[in-house]
């Protein structure tokens, strides 16, 4: 531990990987997750021992919520806002002004040292860059994508101006310079790290190693290869934590030392659905189920190292009846802000009042369930093409029993639906199971009550501006906080 006694915080972030690419089995000391894909015949399945590591030594958020797309899930999770406040409703060259939010790195005490590794996709612009939002050390991209992970163009805070090439695969470049960098500092000093991995965000590939040669399915396919890029992901997670990279030839490095990583909280998510030539469910940029819904777990770095060495397990963070286990409670990434400035023993003085982020710790800190924090969770994507007269708006907000989306183009649409067990019935672009007529119309009580609630926090909660006005549809009859006879 530091001498400051603040434990180190390591974000991982994987690009496209929703929650219906992956799969939990098993149980107990044998629980794990894999990344599961389906080429038309064939369910590909890849081992993902890495992650399961973090299933099984941490807490795992089965209801998680992202934005449905890339950027606007980083700008939540770095703001603690969603994008109606911040402004990041897409991810077509969004620009992030340090000017106008406070950044994830300003809240945490003076004591952290921060570190950027991998996707940026905030803005290239001065003063919208990783520096200028508090992080000491950006290296990866400032763009969303490469367009190939074997030659791609390399930027590094130390000069944005001079960029290089890199021929090394990215997601192995990410993993060696983040540990190069954890390596370069004090033992003393306290990290917040965050690794935005690219995969398995396209262009679909077969990586240079770190998957089983052995996964069935057809190798020409986008979803094969989509599996072997998660699977290779998790394979150099295993070197950044210096645990297991199977069927991997690329070289050892000086992980994260033993000695901090017992005392390191580890986040995993993926940061919105899976992508349309992927997805078993709805695709990403979407507000249905398939793309918001996300994997995510928070682990304790102690248990984690404890497993691997097996020595008996005393977790350092999180308490023991919460290691193994699932929460149902309503998250979203846009949480991570306030938990992670929880973790790190702040906020500052300059913290921002004006947040839409819980902190998650009471959920994995305390023994037994804890009350709700979130009623809510809410997600929305938003973008304006002049040059094509095309405005978009969509919008999606859930309780626990019900799902509300809005979508507009030119004719505002709403659906209702709900859950059944946590999961709506089918697919919601189908609209087969979709019940806001009946609602609307007082067809069913129960519904239409959870209809007004929805429709209510929709409307007056997040009806911030012209981007994201939604049009109450209800007749004038209807008052605000009360619904029809």
């Amino acid at each position: 531990m530091s001498i400051t006694g603040y434990p180190n915080i390591l974000l991982i972030i994987a690009d496209d990987l929703g929650k219906d690419a992956v799969s939990i089995t098993d149980s107990g000391a044998s629980r794990k997750m894999q990344v599961v894909t389906n080429d038309g015949s064939t369910d590909i399945i890849g081992e993902l021992l890495n992650v399961s590591r973090f299933l099984r030594n941490g807490l795992y958020f089965d209801q998680a919520w992202a934005q449905p797309a890339c950027s606007p899930t980083r700008a939540s999770i770095y703001t603690g806002t969603h994008p109606w406040k911040n402004g990041i409703g897409n991810p077509l060259k969004p620009q992030l002004p340090a000017s106008t939010v406070i950044s994830l790195p300003e809240v945490l005490p003076n004591e952290y040292a921060c570190g950027l590794f991998g996707k940026w996709h905030l803005g290239d612009q001065p003063g919208n860059r990783p520096p200028d939002h508090g992080w000491d050390k950006h290296v990866g991209t400032l763009a969303g994508i490469v367009p190939d992970y074997y030659n791609w163009t390399k930027d590094n805070s130390d000069n944005y101006e001079t960029c290089s090439s890199s021929i090394t695969y990215v997601t192995q470049d990410t993993v060696d310079e983040a540990a190069t960098w954890v390596k370069g500092l004090d033992p003393e000093t306290p990290w917040f790290a965050t690794i935005a991995f690219h995969t398995p965000h396209d262009p679909f590939h077969e990586p240079p190693d770190g998957y089983d040669p052995t996964t069935v399915g057809d190798s020409t396919t986008p979803d094969y290869k989509f599996n072997l890029m998660v699977q290779n992901m998790d394979s150099n997670i295993g070197r950044l934590i210096g645990m297991d990279f199977p069927f991997s030839s690329s070289p050892d490095i000086e992980a994260i030392p033993e000695e901090q990583l017992r005392n390191t909280v580890i986040i995993f998510i993926g940061d919105n659905g899976s992508p349309q030539d992927i997805a078993l469910e709805e695709a990403k940029v979407t507000i249905y189920e398939g793309g918001v819904r996300i994997p995510m777990i928070i682990a304790d770095g102690l248990a984690i190292v404890q497993e691997y060495k097996g020595e008996s397990i005393n977790p350092f963070c999180l308490h023991a009846n919460k290691l193994n286990c699932v929460t149902h409670h309503l998250v979203h990434v846009v949480d991570l802000y306030a938990t992670i400035t929880k973790i790190g023993g702040g906020p500052k003085t300059c913290s921002n009042t004006d947040i839409d982020s819980f902190s998650l710790t009471q959920l994995f800190k305390n023994k037994g369930a804890q009350p709700e924090e979130r009623e809510y969770n809410f997600s929305q994507f938003f973008v304006s093409i002049d040059e094509f007269d095309v405005a978009i708006k969509r919008a999606t907000i859930r309780n626990h029993d019900y799902k509300l989306n809005y979508q507009a183009a030119k004719t505002p649409n709403y659906q209702l639906f709900k859950y059944v067990q946590g999961e709506v019935p089918g697919l919601e672009n189908d609209g087969a199971t979709d019940i806001y007529d009946d609602a609307l119309n007082g067809e069913n009580s129960d519904a239409q009550e959870n209809l007004n609630a929805l429709l209510n926090e929709l409307i007056e909660k997040y009806r911030a501006d012209a981007t994201t006005t939604f049009p109450d549809p209800r007749p004038q009859r209807w008052g605000v906080d009360s619904v029809p006879d």
